[in-house]
């Protein structure tokens, strides 16, 4: 009987550890079924200039196309509002030859009173990350870019801009505004891009 009794005992530890191995694997799996959190760009009015949502939002220009994609996610897994400085990606497909971009010449505007401009800026050459769940440009061997301020723009150029400012939870809205885009002396016009909380769905695995 006591031989009978430890076989019990040892079947049923054996169980239990099966089914929380089982749970927690599930655990993991149903992350992905749940949403996250980032900040989301939109245009409050949209003419010559409009958004898509391809993955990441896509400003439309006549002259150029960007991805806009943001650091400060939050979700089951991971709450990235907590991390410090706060980054944004700007992922670029020029529709001419000849524009250049000027990355120190972007602000953010978060509160009435603050014109944040990056306190750090990382180009890369990446290819299209813009359905991936992570939000920088993705690790690709350097590139030579010259020696700026302004570099002609290519399609997968690639700007991580690092902002030293607390990363802002998704709901709270703000305002980025970009005047370093241009076309010989001419500036693009390119409308204020606004931000607001956005709703994406992720692999458990990614960010």
């Amino acid at each position: 009987m006591l031989e009978i009794k430890l076989l019990r005992a040892f079947l049923l530890a054996q169980y239990r550890s099966a089914v929380m191995g089982l749970l927690a694997t599930c655990s993991l799996l149903l992350a992905g079924c749940f949403p996250s959190w980032e900040s989301e760009a939109y245009l409050t009015s949209q003419s010559t200039w409009h958004t898509e949502r391809t993955g990441a939002v896509k400003v439309i220009g006549p002259d150029v196309w960007f991805y806009v994609k943001t650091s400060n996610t939050v979700s089951l897994m991971s709450d990235y509002t907590k991390v410090r400085p706060f980054g944004i990606s700007l992922w670029f497909e020029p529709r001419r030859p000849d524009i250049k971009f000027d990355p120190s010449r972007i602000a953010l505007i978060i509160d009435e009173s603050s014109n944040i401009v990056p306190s750090r800026v990382q180009l890369v050459r990446a290819g299209d990350t813009s359905r991936f769940d992570w939000w920088d440009c993705g690790r690709y061997p350097g590139t030579d870019f010259g020696p700026g301020p302004s570099y002609l723009l290519f399609r997968g150029f690639c700007a991580e801009l690092y902002f030293d400012v607390d990363s802002p939870p998704p709901e709270k809205e703000f305002i980025m505004c970009i005047t370093g885009l241009t076309i010989g002396d001419q500036q693009l016009n390119v409308p204020d891009i606004h931000f607001r909380r956005g709703k994406y769905w992720v692999a458990p695995i990614g960010k």
